[in-house]
């Protein structure tokens, strides 16, 4: 879910983009068996997960909303 809009942030810019990331992880979670108390509860999952499934995509991620790991990136649960 991540790859297709990561163009997208990229051009939005990091504030815009991060707010994209946002839904789309949270959207992710839901698709997923209703995970989203538990990215709320340990967000760093979201490094874990793409780290060992998608890590050239994590890479672009961080590149384009120019945050050190995906947990920075999720509003709210700093």
């Amino acid at each position: 879910m991540i790859r297709p809009e990561v163009g997208t942030w990229r051009e939005e810019g990091t504030v815009l983009g991060k707010i994209s990331f946002n839904g789309t992880v949270h959207n992710w979670a839901a698709r997923s068996g209703g995970l989203n108390d538990v990215v709320i509860a340990d967000r760093k999952i979201i490094d874990t997960i793409t780290l060992e499934h998608c890590p050239d995509v994590r890479q672009q991620v961080l590149d384009a909303l120019d945050i050190p790991d995906l947990a920075s990136g999720l509003a709210g649960f700093n």
